[in-house]
């Protein structure tokens, strides 16, 4: 995949293999997860980031569950620990 930046008034084109694009999905959407920890849920940074690897990981078992409901279902499990 080829992504397109201006950096400081100059383009560059980036070419990302499968593997980087996917590793690059996954930090953009634990910390989506973790972001919705600590503003809805309360979780403090540290431990949001544990219980959204926890919700990426339930959302990449392809159960049909939203991303957000991965989270409400890591929050309920980290709270029973």
């Amino acid at each position: 995949m080829k992504i397109k930046r201006v950096i400081e008034g100059k383009p560059f084109e980036f070419s990302l293999t499968n593997e980087e694009l996917t590793e690059a999905h996954k930090e953009y959407v634990i910390a989506f997860m973790s972001n919705v920890l600590q503003n809805d849920f309360g979780v403090s940074s540290e431990d949001a980031t544990l219980v959204a690897e926890k919700a990426f990981d339930m959302y990449s078992e392809g159960n049909g569950y939203t991303e957000y409901e991965c989270v409400q279902l890591a929050h309920k499990e980290w709270n029973k620990e």
